[in-house]
């Protein structure tokens, strides 16, 4: 039996998920900052030049490591209409409509980090008509089984069914 969703499905975060994000990206700062300094008192012969590359190559490394924070930081509700995604950091949404979406994909992922309980994770990659992908992992969200489910069931059986919302039967 197919389930059918009545009710839009919210996604949830991983306990301790922004916990361990941010630690993360703490101790990785700190390390590169304790790796720059230790290394400059050791060999004592560095130049306004080095010290300059040093800054921006950290300045660089913040932020790709803060916009991915940014982009890591979503929260997607899948409905009849679409899927609503929502930076929280900057507010911004981004709807994705199902006759947009060309191809959705499960896929078995490995990687090394402190974002993952485990080495491997599942990603759900979402192709869209206009050559845009969008993606996120068991990792991100709790219910992860749940906004697959949902967004497969719009997307290929949503305009079979009549949804009735459940508090009216």
């Amino acid at each position: 039996m197919q389930e059918i969703f009545t009710t839009p499905v919210v996604s949830q975060t991983r306990p301790f998920g922004w916990t361990i994000t941010i630690v993360g990206a703490i101790i990785n700062f700190a390390l590169i900052v304790v790796f720059i300094v230790a290394f400059s008192v050791y060999y004592r012969a560095f130049s306004w030049v080095e010290l300059s590359g040093g800054a921006i190559a950290l300045a660089v490394w913040m932020y790709y490591s803060f916009n991915a924070t940014v982009r890591s930081a979503i929260r997607l509700t899948v409905g009849r209409d679409g899927i609503e995604v929502l930076y929280l950091l900057t507010h911004r949404k981004w709807m994705i409509n199902y006759p947009d979406i060309v191809h959705v994909e499960s896929v078995i992922a490995n990687g090394n980090s402190y974002r993952t309980e485990v080495s491997t994770f599942l990603r759900l990659e979402i192709y869209l008509r206009n050559g845009e992908q969008f993606a996120f992992t068991d990792a991100q969200f709790a219910n992860y089984r749940e906004l697959k489910d949902a967004i497969r069931f719009f997307r290929f059986h949503g305009d079979e069914v009549t949804l009735v919302n459940s508090t009216n039967i």
